[in-house]
């Protein structure tokens, strides 16, 4: 980085430190206020999350929609605050806050040998999972996007890194994931976003049609790595880390439809999650952009 690079990152990192070593109670009432402003102001994404909303929960009045926006902008005010609270724990501390489900599902497919990819969505406190997963001595490497403005990717880099998870980013991202499936570790990718019709299959999610990427079907069929949705939520005071059951791996002679039927499956384990924490989802996100054909 620039010196003047330097400088911001050091600003960023002592502001977020700052914030994180507030009292949880002074934490909360603060994401609580700013959600509000935020809710207020942001016309785009507050009309955004109630379309998306409404289409997955028809169900739901107009006042409950708007009811669940408020919750669902408030969540993510929890979640800056949350992020320089993670500059804080260690390896003595984090499970002091922290109850995991479903530890039995993770350690049967690391057995396999065959390496473990970890498929999550940006749902609950998903920024401090790197340093959650290192906590429980398997080791992980975890798929990121690089950041344009260079302070800024070196606070959440090392944000994400400190307490030992290693970071991969996308681009040139093949080879570095088969070595790390190759040697038996695990690797977590967020699938949850809207993919184009090239990098894409066509799959049903959370009642609607959505386009998903292809690459977590095409590593899981390339390297039989078992596959396991994670993610860690907020449960009042406390976060729980939940491991579900390994999704099966489906092979039906044909690789387009491989392709597809194991894209499904994966997807449906983060409509569960979804449904289990609506409020903790990334609603805003317009994740039925790509229309089908």
């Amino acid at each position: 980085m620039r010196f003047q690079d330097k400088i911001i990152y050091t600003i960023i990192y002592g502001f977020m430190w700052t914030l994180g070593g507030l009292p949880q109670s002074w934490r909360v009432g603060m994401a609580h206020a700013i959600a509000r402003i935020w809710y207020n102001l942001d016309r785009r994404h507050r009309v955004l999350a109630e379309k998306n909303l409404a289409m997955v929960f028809p169900e739901k009045s107009e006042k409950q929609i708007r009811s669940l926006v408020f919750d669902v902008f408030r969540h993510w005010g929890e979640m800056f605050f949350e992020i320089g609270w993670g500059l804080h724990l260690n390896g003595r501390n984090i499970y002091n806050h922290l109850s995991p489900e479903g530890l039995e599902n993770l350690s049967r497919a690391y057995l396999k040998k065959k390496g473990v990819i970890l498929i999550t969505g940006h749902i609950g406190t998903w920024e401090i999972l790197p340093a959650c997963l290192e906590k429980i001595k398997l080791p992980n490497n975890t798929i990121y996007r690089t950041m344009d403005f260079k302070p800024l990717d070196a606070f959440f880099l090392r944000a994400r890194t400190r307490l030992g998870a290693n970071m991969i980013p996308l681009r040139n991202s093949v080879e570095k994931i088969h070595d790390r499936l190759n040697r038996g570790e695990s690797i977590a990718i967020f699938i949850d976003q809207n993919a184009n019709t090239k990098n894409g299959t066509l799959i049903h999610f959370m009642g609607c049609d959505a386009y998903a990427s292809k690459g977590p079907a095409l590593l899981s069929l390339a390297t039989e790595a078992a596959v396991v949705p994670a993610l860690i939520a907020r449960e009042g005071k406390r976060y729980k880390m939940i491991f579900y059951p390994e999704i099966p791996l489906i092979r039906t002679g044909n690789p387009e439809e491989d392709i597809r039927i194991n894209t499904q499956r994966y997807n449906n384990a983060i409509e569960v999650m979804v449904r289990r924490y609506p409020e903790q989802w990334l609603w805003m996100h317009d994740r039925w952009k790509t229309r089908k054909q």
